[in-house]
């Protein structure tokens, strides 16, 4: 079993105290400010015994608590000189990992309590911003309440790098945690955070041995040390901590190593390979934690705390309980793939098609994907200006990498697919966001999207019909859109993969004058034709591009398989399901719009094409995450709040079409209903 030996501030400040026979609440600053020297050589030290991680105590208080204990002017100073220090004692004595520890910002649960989320949250940014240039990862330490441990791990993670978070057992013999299951139900309120190991931090062995078995079950590395100078714990996992007792830095006979080494014989001789005494579940390995840094590229794609998601997620969890909900929140087809198409591929399988194939796609398969396109952007296509991916969102991520370099900028036509974001942020281009008014259809204003314009402007990306909000784009408008393109010599991205599910004309800008070699459309056969889990998606665009293009394929596809993709072509030259599906969501549609027309304080927006109706509900409730939850608590209706797509969705609720007409007649009446008593409520 691997064994780490963690230093930390514990050491400095007995350290402190031994030597000058004084307490000190910041020993960082009184150890960096008058023995520098003596900090980077006890490091030096413990790395030469083994230590691999060090830690730099943060004093991370509130300004008022640090200027009430006068060290407000050492606060930056102090962290960026015990990143210094500890780097130079790894150059000295050798490889060691640098941790970044955030302390309780607040003296007690209570008041922890009477800060607000935001508050705290902005409090660790500053931080963290101090620190993530220096650091290898952060340990959020012995919050004071899960909030507070919360905003840390937030904070934390969006600087990219690995988060560890210690809870407090016992502080001093008294239990803050008295149980294994109030350990996990506070570690639950990490759920969904980037939390690269769970550690629990205690003097007393018998606590950890209680409180492991139910962090493991958890899931994830986890760990325990010890948070008093004279103990040692008796039972460890894959990792292991220990603070010593120090002596006198100058006394005769002092020597971190022999200590260390001391410690660790007797570390091994109470090793076990269960997690616990008693317990007889394996230990959790502890593979994560070793491993180098991750590139910021990788780390950077998907940002810390709220996604959006959250309602749906617990609308889902609800209804694997048990429990009746109607979920209208996801965009996932209620019915199975055409019986042709799977036909198609399980005679492919038969057929011994199971080996490598061309990197842009089968010769049949792009011969039909550009007949699709031919029919989709009303442009003739050749099948070297089509390229297969494995689903739209390759085919946008495909797109994304061609215009955009490390730097550049791009502009977003909101509201937008969740995925949209991301993409830009693995691209390392930044981006606007350019809302389109609610009130307006969600239609774009070329005028808005002019003025967002940078210097390093390279590329637009729209989706028509839109995602969520229904929207078909009116020529009138890509017209307008096309234009500020060709003024600028801009690239147009176009998703069009709810194309033959638009409830009117669609009008791909790749059609309009001077557009066809300046735009990439991204297509699949996720909902035309009722194939979301098969993944097969496509990239039209110019024959030199796409060409170029075959070398992204070259480094992350290397091709497509082949029973999959002669499936496929036979599904698009036969149009297997299309005209079947779109006329099942325009009924659905048709019906859903119906049903909550002329429901009081609740508007239809957009809602033209696609598979999903966007409603304003704002005249109910302006905050439509708190409307959604209640929709959810009070009728068991899961519905994803506009604002999860960007601002101009705000104070709207997303519905999805994928649910039988039965089932969203139900959903329609509970709406009515709710929307009514939440009304009555509020007045």
């Amino acid at each position: 079993m691997k064994k780490i030996i963690l230093t930390d501030g514990g050491m400095g400040q007995e350290l402190v105290r031994r030597s000058k026979s004084e307490p000190t609440p910041l020993w960082s600053a009184r150890v960096l400010i008058d023995e520098p020297d003596l900090v980077r050589d006890l490091h030096a030290e413990f790395i030469r015994a083994g230590a691999r991680v060090i830690t730099i105590n943060t004093y991370s208080a509130t300004p008022e608590r640090l200027a009430r204990e006068g060290a407000e002017d050492l606060f930056k100073p102090l962290q960026k000189r015990g990143i210094e220090l500890a780097r130079q004692a790894c150059e000295q004595a050798g490889e060691a990992t640098i941790a970044g520890c955030l302390s309780p910002l607040f003296g007690s649960y209570a008041h922890a309590l009477t800060i607000s989320f935001e508050d705290t949250l902005d409090t660790y940014r500053r931080i963290v911003a101090e620190q993530a240039d220096g650091v290898d990862l952060f340990l959020c330490e012995t919050m004071a309440s899960t909030q507070e441990a919360h905003a840390a791990v937030t904070a934390a993670s969006e600087s990219g790098k690995p988060v560890w978070v210690s809870w407090t057992l016992a502080d001093h013999g008294k239990p803050r945690l008295r149980s294994g299951e109030a350990l996990a139900a506070a570690a639950s309120a990490l759920d969904g955070l980037p939390v690269a190991a769970r550690l629990v931090n205690c003097c007393r062995p018998e606590a950890v041995s209680a409180a492991l078995p139910e962090l493991i079950d958890l899931g994830g590395p986890v760990g325990a040390y010890a948070n008093g100078f004279t103990r040692w714990m008796s039972c460890t996992l894959a990792m292991t901590s220990v603070r010593t007792p120090m002596q006198n830095r100058r006394s005769a006979g002092w020597r971190p190593a022999r200590a260390l080494s001391a410690a660790a014989v007797r570390l091994d001789r109470h090793t076990s390979p269960r997690c616990a005494t008693g317990s007889n579940r394996p230990a959790t390995k502890f593979r994560e934690i070793y491993m180098p840094r991750p590139s910021s590229r990788i780390s950077g794609i998907v940002p810390s705390g709220k996604d959006g998601w959250e309602v749906h997620s617990a609308a889902w969890a609800r209804k694997a309980a048990g429990e009746d909900i109607i979920m209208l929140s996801v965009g996932d087809h209620d019915f199975d793939t055409p019986s042709e198409t799977i036909e198609a591929c399980v005679t492919a399988v038969r057929g011994s098609n199971h080996h490598y194939t061309p990197l842009p796609g089968l010769p049949r398969l792009r011969k039909a994907m550009a007949a699709a396109s031919s029919a989709c952007t009303g442009v003739e296509t050749t099948p070297d200006q089509v390229i297969a991916t494995p689903g739209g969102q390759a085919a946008l991520y495909a797109a994304v990498q061609a215009v955009l370099d490390q730097g550049d900028h791009a502009i977003v036509v909101a509201p937008y697919y969740a995925t949209y974001p991301n993409t830009f942020s693995a691209a390392g281009a930044s981006f606007t966001v350019v809302e389109t008014p609610a009130e307006d259809g969600f239609q774009p204003h070329a005028d808005m999207i002019r003025a967002a314009l940078r210097p390093n402007t390279r590329a637009v990306l729209i989706n028509t019909p839109n995602n969520p909000t229904g929207a078909v784009y009116s020529r009138e408008r890509l017209e307008q859109l096309a234009e500020v393109c060709r003024e600028h010599d801009l690239w147009l991205l176009s998703d069009e993969v709810y194309w033959t599910l638009g409830g009117g004309e669609h009008v791909s800008p790749r059609s309009l004058p001077g557009m066809a070699e300046r735009t990439l459309v991204i297509n699949s056969m996720s909902k035309s034709h009722g194939m979301t889990g098969w993944r097969m998606g496509w990239l039209t665009g110019p024959k030199e591009m796409i060409s170029l293009l075959v070398n992204l394929n070259l480094v992350t596809t290397y091709g497509l398989p082949a029973f999959i993709s002669i499936a496929c072509a036979e599904a698009l030259e036969n149009r297997y399901g299309v005209k079947e599906i779109a006329e099942r969501y325009a009924a659905r549609r048709t019906i859903l719009l119906d049903a909550v027309r002329g429901m009081n304080d609740v508007t239809v927006r957009g809602s033209e094409g696609g598979m999903y109706v966007m409603l304003d509900i704002s005249a109910v409730e302006p905050d439509d995450e708190k409307f959604a939850w209640a929709l959810l608590d009070r009728e068991k209706v899961g519905v994803m709040p506009g604002s999860s797509f960007g601002e101009a969705a705000a104070g709207h609720i997303r519905i999805s079409l994928c649910q039988p007409e039965p089932v969203l007649q139900e959903a329609a009446l509970r709406l009515r209903r709710f929307a009514s008593s939440y009304r009555r409520e509020a007045a």
